[in-house]
């Protein structure tokens, strides 16, 4: 079987830069901390099943992975080559060799937003713990939603698409 969800995440909020601090050691703020929890539990609300979960070596990216990976029982694999300046071929290699069905992928902007757009030829920023979900199709790939869950907001490719019906935590999600 073949990678046919692939989730794109993007870190919480983490410190601000600092040239008294290396930029890959920055931590998540509280809020940050606050967001990835309410990342995971968009997941699960949407009942995303994932099955494996890789993150940028960066801090900020392995404790919003690690948060998610917590909710999922699953562990968390460091990966180099999604750290900053990692582009789409990363993410069809691991839809070409991956035995996975869904995997997750947390990193960084703006590599996240070119990927989506390299994908899918649609541009979409990505607020901080926000997720994409693109699904392999023909000849590009599927963006099927974008979820916003720090304010609970998601964005659906297709009106008549099942997802449109979802809420969180009783919220509506409104896009």
């Amino acid at each position: 079987m073949r990678v046919s969800e692939v989730y794109l995440v993007r870190h919480a909020t983490a410190e601000p830069a600092s040239p008294l601090q290396n930029d890959a050691q920055r931590n998540l703020t509280a809020q940050g901390i606050a967001e990835a929890l309410q990342c995971a539990e968009c997941l699960q609300v949407l009942g995303v099943v994932i099955d494996s979960i890789r993150c940028s070596p960066l801090i900020r990216a392995q404790q919003t992975a690690e948060l998610i990976a917590h909710q999922y029982a699953l562990p968390v694999v460091v990966d180099q080559r999604l750290a900053p300046g990692f582009d789409y071929s990363v993410v069809q290699n691991f839809a070409a060799t991956r035995s996975e069905r869904a995997i997750l992928l947390v990193a960084h902007q703006p590599d996240l937003q070119w990927i989506v757009w390299s994908a899918t030829a649609t541009q979409q920023e990505l607020a901080c713990a926000s997720i994409v979900r693109l699904e392999p199709a023909s000849p590009r790939w599927r963006l099927a939603f974008y979820a916003d869950p720090p304010v609970q907001r998601m964005v659906v490719a297709t009106p008549d698409d099942p997802w449109t019906q979802v809420t969180v935590s009783g919220k509506p999600l409104n896009g």
